[in-house]
């Protein structure tokens, strides 16, 4: 019998499923270990921002910049002793999903020659991010967080009926967020933490007008883990073996 190329690739490939299920199973079952041995927590955060104007043109449509927000979110952090390299480089980061209203009732938009007041109103915001402790000690976590999602206007401009709202142009917009937090351990399951965040809101441009929102703001947080976790923490040591180096530092 004659070995086409197409014989031979087709066995080649038969030849390869064995190791790439066994590489999969390695992977999915590491992976689920990490879930596992990690560990979930539940957060309520509240915030009071300033609503930035952004240029004269916006100065002149809005008249008051109050806003706040109210966001529930589920976090997620490796265990003390990971071996995990990804959690090992960025000292176990917090990943976290949730969902935030953010209340521009507050904000006034009207122009010189319109008779009715224009609204923001809410925005419910989908989100996903990550807060990485930059330094972590005894009770004390203080780092950085990046969050990212997508959400829905509930008062998007309208020419007929929201003309001067021309801060977002349409229902549906991107989200993102970064700030600097300190958080405080209670006790094994309760944390308090306090952070500076900017926000920022925007249809990308797909659709006309867009100015934006850009708010910065303080935010108060409470946290719940489901599991009790150690009153007194160091930061993460990465050493290895052959020159004794460590990433992080700390302790």
């Amino acid at each position: 019998m004659k070995w086409s190329r197409f014989h031979l690739v087709v066995l080649g490939l038969w030849m390869a499923v064995p190791t790439l299920a066994d590489v999969t199973d390695s992977l999915t079952s590491t992976l689920n270990d990490s879930i596992r041995r990690g560990s979930w927590a539940v957060e309520v955060a509240g915030n009071a921002s300033y609503m930035l104007h952004g240029g004269p043109y916006n100065k002149r449509i809005l008249h008051s910049y109050g806003t706040s927000y109210y966001d529930v979110r589920l976090k997620w952090q490796a265990a003390p002793d990971t071996r995990n390299a990804y959690d090992q480089a960025w000292n176990r980061p917090k990943l976290e999903a949730g969902v935030a209203c953010g209340d521009f009732s507050h904000v006034h938009i009207y122009g010189e020659k319109t008779p009715y007041e224009s609204k923001i109103g809410q925005m419910w915001t989908l989100y996903a991010g990550v807060q990485v402790d930059f330094l972590r000690k005894n009770r004390w976590d203080i780092g950085v967080s990046v969050q990212n999602g997508v959400g829905v206007c509930l008062h998007p401009y309208d020419e007929n009926k929201n003309v001067d709202q021309e801060v977002i142009g349409s229902a549906l917009y991107i989200y993102v967020a970064m700030g600097i937090y300190g958080s405080y351990r209670l006790s094994p399951r309760w944390s308090v933490s306090a952070s500076l965040d900017f926000r920022h809101y925007s249809n990308g441009t797909l659709d006309r007008p867009n100015l934006g929102a850009n708010t910065i703001g303080p935010t108060l947080a409470v946290s719940r883990s489901f599991d009790p976790q150690p009153l007194k923490q160091t930061n993460l040591y990465i050493t290895d073996s052959e020159d004794n180096t460590s990433i992080w530092g700390g302790g």
